[in-house]
């Protein structure tokens, strides 16, 4: 049996077996092709065979479910007990005037207090239609589709009274999670669209980058209901993803040769990283020199040093927090799964 040893290889085959295998340093880049008022498109190339899918969908998941809006929960109309009543001069039956406030479009500015629900208000009267733009809004909230119709009133004399209650959210939380025995008497619940992504498409294609034909482009295609940046909407997405992803990052560092985390980050200094002088001093004494000696080094281990106590511990996970790292894990981690 005539087995080639990697020793024995020559080097010209010796190269070509390491080009197979490496992994090249090739940056996917991000951009928007179509950038319009409740639709954007982006791009996202050169991603590596099978990514695509991977990160397409995974923004898909969490842009449709994930992110936070405001919708309306409950309603309360003067004169009405529930949702099966009918308004003198009005058009709409109840049921009909809460399937249109379903769909009221609530943008979320900087000055909105989102820490308790809020109240909005509809109060009109004499003939007309009743639009979006006829709700009196908490300060902060906004309407983002004040076109929406509501409701008609039919007849000069008649009123229409409504209070709104607005809380934030994330998907969809429909009024069977409510026990209605609790609630006030005309106090009627909605199903909340807090959702203020409406659709997601992602398309994948192949893509060259130079000779090398197996990588993907990814299409990502991103409706909105109006009360979203999209841009923004995709950055929260990401930072969503990114956090859930980091807490294996506490597990240790990879192999060298893997490239994780870019290689002049690893080689910073930790005098670079935000660290008191004092307590960069020390770990700088101990051969603790760069960012990647820190992240190679457990809670236990960095408390062994000399004159390095909890204060300095808390002061270099900060540190590390900011830059996305953690220390490694103790041992213990791998001993609860087996």
């Amino acid at each position: 049996m005539n087995n080639l040893s990697w020793s024995s290889t020559p080097d010209n085959i010796r190269r070509q077996m390491h080009v197979s295998w490496r992994i090249d340093q090739i940056t996917p880049k991000i951009r928007k092709l179509v950038d319009e008022d409740n639709y954007a498109r982006y791009e996202i190339s050169p991603l590596e065979s099978g990514f695509g899918i991977t990160v397409g969908n995974a923004l898909r998941r969490v842009l449709l479910n994930e992110i936070i809006g405001a919708a309306v929960t409950f309603v309360k109309i003067d004169g009405v007990l529930h949702e099966y009543s009918t308004i003198p001069g009005v058009k709409e039956d109840v049921i009909e005037m809460i399937l249109n406030i379903k769909e009221l479009a609530i943008r979320i500015t900087d000055a909105a207090d989102t820490s308790k629900p809020q109240k909005a208000f509809i109060s009109v009267r004499g003939k007309g239609e009743v639009t979006g733009a006829d709700v009196r809004m908490p300060p902060g909230y906004e309407v983002a589709n004040p076109e929406l119709h509501i409701a008609e009133l039919t007849d000069e004399k008649a009123r229409l009274n409504m209070e709104l209650t607005i809380e934030i959210g994330k998907g969809y939380a429909p009024i069977d999670r409510i026990d209605r025995s609790k609630l006030d008497i005309g106090l009627i619940p909605v199903d909340a669209i807090f959702a203020p992504i409406k659709r997601v498409n992602f398309v994948v294609e192949p893509t060259r980058v130079g000779t090398v034909s197996t990588y993907e482009r990814l299409v990502l295609e991103v409706w909105s209901n109006g009360t979203v940046n999209i841009d923004q909407a995709l950055v929260e997405a990401a930072g969503l993803l990114i956090n859930h992803f980091r807490i294996f990052l506490a597990l240790g560092i990879p192999r060298p040769f893997v490239p994780i985390y870019e290689a002049q980050d690893i080689k910073r200094s930790i005098e670079t990283i935000g660290l008191s002088a004092k307590v960069a001093s020390i770990l700088m004494q101990s051969g603790c020199k760069t960012l990647g000696d820190l992240i190679s080094k457990t809670e236990k281990e960095l408390l062994s040093i000399q004159g390095f106590g909890k204060q300095a511990l808390a002061e270099v996970k900060k540190a590390l927090s900011n830059l996305g790292m953690n220390l490694r894990e103790e041992k213990g981690v791998e001993d609860e799964t087996s």
